[in-house]
C-alpha cells in the first residue's frame, strides 16, 4: 500500500495540524506558567533572605555612625559639618554652641543687661506732666554712653516716645542703631531682637505695609538661624508676631526641623546631670511633624552632643542603606518621623540604644537584590522563543494552507479550461467522422471540406497535447535543451510568418521589424520558437478591439532582445506579479471567456529561465502589454 493512501485528505491534515498547534500551545502556556509560578516560590525566600541582609548591614552601619557625636558629623570627603546639625558643648557654668545650623531658642543663656538706676531721673521725667523734652535730651546723652547695655536701653525709651509723638522717621534711625547692639539686652531680651520687632510695629502702626513686609521677612529670617539667644516661649512669641505681620506662617520645613533640634538641646540640658556616656536618643517632640538625633559622650562636668533634624536622618539612611530602595523609621511609640511606614515585602529592625529608632527598607522599583538570578529572565526568554517558534509554525501552516487551497483551485480552473479546449476539436472531430461514416457527404467537394476539418482539428489537438508534454518536461526538470547558433532574426521571421497565416482567418496582422546587426544567440531553436509563438498567441487573443501585433528584434549592450507588443486589454498591476505562474489566467480573462490553459506565460518563464535569460513585462489596463525577452548575445553576424 502507497503512503498516500492511508494518509487523511489534505483538509484533515490541516485540522489534525491546527489541533496539535493549539494543543501544543496550551501545554506550553500552562507548564510556563508552573514553572514561573514554581520559580517565583523559589525565589521569594532568597529575596527575602537579601532584603534581610540589607537591613543587617544598614543596621551595622547605622550603629558605627552613631557610636560617638564625632562619627555623627564625620564626611567621608572631609567637608564641614552637614547641614541640619547642631553641636552643642555644654560645661557645669555654661553652654556653647558652634554649628552650621544654630538653634532657634536655647534652655539657658547670659545676656548683660545695664544698671536700672542709671535711668531713675530720666525716668522721673518722662512719665512728669512738663518733663518729656527733659526725658528725650536725658535718652539722647545716656545714648551716647560708653557702656553698649545703657546705650541700648537708652534708644529703646527714645524710640518708644518717637513712635508716641509720630516721629516714625526718628524711631527707625534710633532702632537702627539699636540693632548694632547685639552684645546687650534690653528688659531681658536682645537688644538686636527688640530693634526688629520694634522697627516692625512702627512701621505697622504708620501703615507702612510695603516696608513692614521687608522688615518682617528680615525678622523672621534671623529667628529661624538662631540669631538671638532666645527661650523657648519668647522664640515662639516674635515666630508668631512675624507670622501675623507678613500674613503668612513662617513654619518651613527648615523652621520645624531646627525647632526640633532646639527641644532635644533643651531635653539634653535638663537630662545633663542623669545621663550616662555614650548615648543616644531619636527625639520626637510632640506637636511638631519632625525629629531629631541627639548623639552625645561626657567630657568631665560636661557634654558634647550632636544634634541633628530631619536632614541628618535622611543622610544617614540614605548613606546606609543601598539606592533603589525605600526606607522609614519610627520612634520607640511606632510614630513615623521620615516616610510613611512600609507593608508587603519589608524588612524590620526594632529601636535599640545603638539605633534609637524602628528601621524599615523594602525594595523600590529600582532595587536590585543580590538574590535576582537569572531563572526568570531566562524562563522569559525561553517563553518568548517558543512563542515565537509557534507562531512562526502557525504562520507556515496557514500559509501552506492558503498554497493548497490556492493550488486546488488553479488545478481545477487549468482542468476545466484543458477540457474545454480540447471539447471543442473532438466534438467537430466526432461529427464530421459521423457524417463520413454514413456517407451524408454526397460530392467530392464536400469530403474534402470535411478531410481539411479533421486535418485542421487533429492538428490543434496535436499541438494541445505537445504544449501540455511540453510543459510537464519543463515542470518535472525533464526537458533537455539543444543550444546551437541561430540568427535570431531569421527565426523570428520564421514564426512571424507561420503566425500570420494562422490568425489571418481572424482578421489579424503582425508586423514585424528585424535588427539592423542581424542577431545572433546560442538557443534552443524549437523550445524558443514555442515562446515566441506563446507571446504572439497570447497577444492575439486578449485583443479583441485592435487586430495588430508587433514583434521586434533588437541588439544592444551584448543582449538580443525579442519583442512582442499589442495594444489589448492590458493587465491590472496586481495580477502582474503573479502572471508568469502556473495555472493563473487574469479575471478578465474569465470574464471575457478567452480560451486558454494558464500555462502558456509559465512555459514562456521556463523556456527562458532555461536559456538564461530575462521576460520583462509592462502593461497598462485599455492600453495593452509589452512581453520582452532579453538573451544574450553570441555575437558575429550571420
Amino acid at each position: 500500500m502507497r503512503t498516500r493512501d492511508w494518509l487523511p485528505a489534505s483538509h484533515h491534515m490541516m485540522t489534525i495540524f491546527t489541533v496539535v498547534a493549539v494543543a501544543s500551545a496550551v501545554a506550553l502556556g500552562l507548564l510556563s506558567w508552573e514553572l514561573f509560578d514554581k520559580t517565583r516560590e523559589l525565589e521569594l525566600p532568597r529575596r527575602r533572605g537579601a532584603l534581610e541582609a540589607i537591613a543587617d548591614d544598614a543596621t551595622k552601619k547605622l550603629t558605627a555612625r552613631l557610636a560617638q557625636p564625632d562619627a555623627v558629623v564625620a564626611n567621608a570627603d572631609g567637608s564641614a559639618l552637614p547641614a541640619g546639625v547642631s553641636v552643642v558643648v555644654i560645661t557645669p557654668d555654661r553652654t556653647v554652641f558652634g554649628s552650621t545650623a544654630s538653634l532657634p531658642f536655647v534652655p539657658t543663656r547670659s545676656l548683660r543687661e545695664a544698671d536700672s538706676t542709671i535711668f531713675a531721673e530720666a525716668s522721673a521725667l518722662e512719665f512728669s506732666k512738663d518733663g518729656r523734652d527733659r526725658a528725650r535730651v536725658a535718652y539722647e546723652a545716656l545714648a551716647r554712653h560708653s557702656d553698649s547695655a545703657v546705650r541700648a536701653t537708652a534708644l529703646q525709651r527714645l524710640a518708644a516716645m518717637r513712635r508716641q509723638t509720630g516721629d516714625l522717621a526718628g524711631a527707625l534711625r534710633d532702632y537702627d542703631a539699636l540693632s548694632a547692639l547685639d552684645d546687650a539686652s534690653v528688659g531681658g531680651l536682645p537688644a538686636g531682637l527688640v530693634a526688629a520687632a520694634g522697627r516692625a510695629g512702627a512701621l505697622k502702626e504708620r501703615d507702612q505695609k510695603a516696608e513692614l513686609r521687608v522688615a518682617a521677612l528680615d525678622l523672621a529670617r534671623n529667628l529661624s538661624r538662631g540669631k538671638w539667644p532666645l527661650t523657648a516661649s519668647e522664640y515662639e512669641h516674635y515666630a508668631a508676631q512675624a507670622s501675623e505681620w507678613l500674613g503668612t506662617s513662617i513654619w518651613t520645613d527648615q523652621a520645624v526641623s531646627a525647632r526640633a533640634r532646639a527641644q532635644a538641646v533643651t531635653w539634653l540640658w535638663q537630662q545633663r546631670t542623669a545621663l550616662g556616656s555614650p548615648g543616644r536618643k531619636l527625639f520626637a517632640p510632640s506637636g511638631l511633624e519632625s525629629a531629631a538625633i541627639v548623639v552625645w559622650r561626657r567630657t568631665g562636668d560636661g557634654f558634647e552632643a550632636v544634634v541633628g533634624g530631619a536632614e541628618l536622618l535622611r543622610k544617614l539612611m540614605s548613606e546606609a542603606v543601598p539606592s533603589g530602595f525605600v526606607t522609614s523609621a519610627s520612634d520607640a511609640e511606632g510614630h513615623p518621623v521620615m516616610g510613611p511606614l512600609q507593608a508587603g515585602e519589608v524588612a524590620t529592625r526594632a529601636a535599640s540604644d545603638a539605633v534609637p529608632w524602628t528601621l524599615q527598607v523594602s525594595p523600590g522599583t529600582s532595587a536590585i537584590l543580590n538574590s535576582d538570578v537569572a531563572p526568570q529572565p531566562l524562563l522569559f526568554s525561553v517563553m518568548g522563543v517558543m512563542a515565537v517558534v509557534l507562531g512562526a509554525g502557525w504562520y507556515f501552516i496557514a500559509r501552506a494552507r492558503g498554497r493548497e487551497l490556492r493550488v486546488a483551485r488553479l488545478q481545477n480552473d487549468f482542468v476545466a479550461a484543458v477540457s474545454h479546449e480540447f471539447r471543442s476539436p473532438l466534438t467537430s472531430l466526432a461529427h464530421v467522422s459521423e457524417l463520413l461514416a454514413q456517407n451524408r457527404m454526397p460530392s467530392d467537394a464536400q469530403r474534402q471540406q470535411a478531410y481539411g476539418v479533421l486535418v485542421a482539428d487533429t492538428a490543434r489537438l496535436r499541438e494541445l497535447v505537445e504544449h501540455l508534454l511540453d510543459f510537464g518536461r519543463f515542470d518535472s526538470g525533464e526537458m533537455s535543451l539543444r543550444f546551437e547558433r541561430v540568427g535570431i532574426d531569421a527565426m523570428v521571421k520564421d514564426i512571424v510568418d507561420d503566425a500570420r497565416q494562422r490568425v489571418a482567418a481572424l482578421g489579424y496582422t503582425i508586423e514585424f521589424s528585424p535588427s539592423t546587426d542581424q542577431a545572433v544567440a546560442e538557443v534552443d531553436r524549437v523550445a524558443l520558437g514555442r515562446a515566441i509563438w506563446n507571446l504572439i498567441d497570447n497577444a492575439v487573443k486578449y485583443s479583441p478591439d485592435c487586430r495588430t501585433v508587433w514583434v521586434a528584434v533588437e541588439q544592444h549592450e551584448g543582449a538580443t532582445a525579442i519583442t512582442v507588443r499589442d495594444q489589448g486589454l492590458g493587465i491590472p498591476s496586481g495580477e502582474q506579479a503573479g502572471i508568469f505562474e502556473r495555472f493563473v489566467r487574469g479575471e478578465e480573462s474569465k470574464s471575457r471567456r478567452i480560451k486558454g490553459t494558464g500555462i502558456g506565460l509559465a512555459l514562456v518563464r521556463q523556456i527562458v529561465d532555461a536559456h538564461g535569460g530575462q521576460i520583462e513585462l509592462s502593461s497598462t489596463v485599455g492600453e495593452g502589454s509589452r512581453f520582452v525577452v532579453k538573451l544574450r548575445a553570441a555575437g558575429g553576424v550571420t
